[in-house]
Protein backbone atom coordinates (compact mmCIF):
# COMPACT_ATOMS: atom_id res chain seq x y z
CA UNK A 1 0.00 0.00 0.00
CA UNK A 2 1.53 3.66 -0.60
CA UNK A 3 1.87 6.27 1.17
CA UNK A 4 -0.45 9.41 1.21
CA UNK A 5 1.41 12.20 -0.18
CA UNK A 6 1.32 15.61 3.13
CA UNK A 7 0.28 19.02 1.27
CA UNK A 8 3.13 21.33 2.59
CA UNK A 9 1.67 24.54 1.09
CA UNK A 10 -0.63 26.65 -1.28
CA UNK A 11 0.61 30.20 -2.52
CA UNK A 12 -1.25 31.80 -4.36
CA UNK A 13 0.64 34.17 -6.57
CA UNK A 14 0.07 37.20 -9.31
CA UNK A 15 2.31 34.85 -11.63
CA UNK A 16 5.27 32.36 -11.44
CA UNK A 17 8.53 32.56 -14.00
CA UNK A 18 11.40 30.25 -14.43
CA UNK A 19 14.42 31.72 -14.43
CA UNK A 20 17.45 29.24 -16.29
CA UNK A 21 21.02 28.41 -14.38
CA UNK A 22 23.87 26.69 -15.31
CA UNK A 23 22.44 23.75 -13.22
CA UNK A 24 18.56 24.09 -12.85
CA UNK A 25 15.52 26.28 -13.35
CA UNK A 26 14.91 28.56 -10.63
CA UNK A 27 11.20 28.84 -9.93
CA UNK A 28 10.52 32.95 -9.10
CA UNK A 29 6.87 33.48 -6.99
CA UNK A 30 5.72 36.86 -8.38
CA UNK A 31 3.68 38.63 -6.08
CA UNK A 32 2.21 36.53 -3.57
CA UNK A 33 -1.31 37.04 -2.56
CA UNK A 34 -3.45 36.50 0.84
CA UNK A 35 -6.62 38.22 -0.74
CA UNK A 36 -7.69 40.36 -3.56
CA UNK A 37 -9.47 43.21 -3.42
CA UNK A 38 -11.30 44.30 -6.34
CA UNK A 39 -13.54 47.46 -7.39
CA UNK A 40 -16.93 45.36 -8.24
CA UNK A 41 -18.49 41.97 -7.31
CA UNK A 42 -19.08 39.97 -9.47
CA UNK A 43 -15.78 40.21 -10.65
CA UNK A 44 -13.32 37.66 -12.66
CA UNK A 45 -9.81 36.96 -11.48
CA UNK A 46 -6.52 35.46 -13.04
CA UNK A 47 -3.70 34.27 -10.68
CA UNK A 48 -1.59 30.70 -9.61
CA UNK A 49 -1.38 28.36 -7.54
CA UNK A 50 1.58 27.23 -6.64
CA UNK A 51 1.38 23.85 -4.39
CA UNK A 52 3.95 21.94 -2.88
CA UNK A 53 3.21 18.09 -2.08
CA UNK A 54 5.82 15.39 -0.12
CA UNK A 55 6.39 12.07 0.68
CA UNK A 56 5.58 10.47 -2.22
CA UNK A 57 6.44 7.23 -2.44
CA UNK A 58 9.45 6.43 -5.12
CA UNK A 59 8.14 4.80 -8.20
CA UNK A 60 4.47 4.92 -7.50
CA UNK A 61 1.86 7.07 -9.24
CA UNK A 62 -0.16 9.12 -7.46
CA UNK A 63 -3.54 11.30 -9.14
CA UNK A 64 -3.63 14.99 -7.00
CA UNK A 65 -6.74 16.81 -6.78
CA UNK A 66 -7.06 20.49 -6.39
CA UNK A 67 -10.47 22.54 -5.99
CA UNK A 68 -11.47 26.08 -5.37
CA UNK A 69 -14.88 26.74 -3.58
CA UNK A 70 -16.44 29.39 -2.95
CA UNK A 71 -16.71 29.27 1.08
CA UNK A 72 -20.30 30.90 1.08
CA UNK A 73 -22.56 28.62 -1.28
CA UNK A 74 -20.17 25.60 -1.86
CA UNK A 75 -19.75 26.43 -5.51
CA UNK A 76 -16.32 24.51 -7.15
CA UNK A 77 -14.99 26.86 -9.05
CA UNK A 78 -11.86 25.12 -10.34
CA UNK A 79 -10.99 22.12 -10.75
CA UNK A 80 -7.33 20.75 -11.73
CA UNK A 81 -5.64 17.73 -11.38
CA UNK A 82 -2.11 15.89 -11.80
CA UNK A 83 -0.90 12.76 -12.38
CA UNK A 84 3.13 12.34 -10.67
CA UNK A 85 4.54 9.21 -12.45
CA UNK A 86 7.53 7.18 -11.69
CA UNK A 87 9.10 9.17 -9.66
CA UNK A 88 13.03 8.40 -9.01
CA UNK A 89 14.50 10.86 -6.29
CA UNK A 90 17.84 9.67 -5.64
CA UNK A 91 18.22 11.66 -2.08
CA UNK A 92 17.55 10.33 1.10
CA UNK A 93 15.08 12.69 2.11
CA UNK A 94 11.36 12.58 1.10
CA UNK A 95 9.81 12.89 -2.70
CA UNK A 96 8.46 16.31 -3.22
CA UNK A 97 6.96 18.50 -6.23
CA UNK A 98 5.49 21.93 -7.08
CA UNK A 99 2.80 21.44 -8.96
CA UNK A 100 1.56 24.79 -10.67
CA UNK A 101 -1.72 25.82 -11.95
CA UNK A 102 -2.94 29.25 -14.13
CA UNK A 103 -6.33 30.08 -13.19
CA UNK A 104 -7.49 32.34 -15.98
CA UNK A 105 -10.54 34.70 -15.51
CA UNK A 106 -12.88 32.88 -12.74
CA UNK A 107 -15.80 33.92 -12.24
CA UNK A 108 -15.86 35.42 -8.30
CA UNK A 109 -19.96 36.09 -7.47
CA UNK A 110 -19.57 36.57 -3.47
CA UNK A 111 -17.18 38.47 -1.29
CA UNK A 112 -15.48 36.40 0.81
CA UNK A 113 -13.42 33.39 1.55
CA UNK A 114 -12.46 31.28 -1.23
CA UNK A 115 -11.12 27.55 -0.11
CA UNK A 116 -8.73 25.88 -2.01
CA UNK A 117 -8.50 21.85 -1.03
CA UNK A 118 -6.09 19.64 -2.46
CA UNK A 119 -6.71 15.71 -2.57
CA UNK A 120 -4.31 12.81 -3.06
CA UNK A 121 -5.35 9.49 -4.26
CA UNK A 122 -9.33 10.70 -3.94
CA UNK A 123 -8.37 11.61 0.03
CA UNK A 124 -8.10 15.40 1.34
CA UNK A 125 -4.72 16.12 2.57
CA UNK A 126 -4.86 19.95 3.33
CA UNK A 127 -6.92 23.19 2.40
CA UNK A 128 -5.33 26.85 2.40
CA UNK A 129 -7.96 29.68 1.28
CA UNK A 130 -7.73 33.25 -0.12
CA UNK A 131 -10.41 36.28 0.39
CA UNK A 132 -11.90 38.95 -1.91
CA UNK A 133 -13.24 42.04 -0.99
CA UNK A 134 -14.58 44.82 -2.83
CA UNK A 135 -12.61 47.93 -2.48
Amino acid sequence: MKTIPKLRAVIVVEDTNFIPTQSESKLVLVQPILSFNVPFIPTQLSFNLVTAVSHFDKNQNYRIDLKVINSKNGQELTFTSWEIQDIDDKRNSPASGLMITSIKNMIVEDEGDYIIEVYAEGEKIGEDFFGVYKS
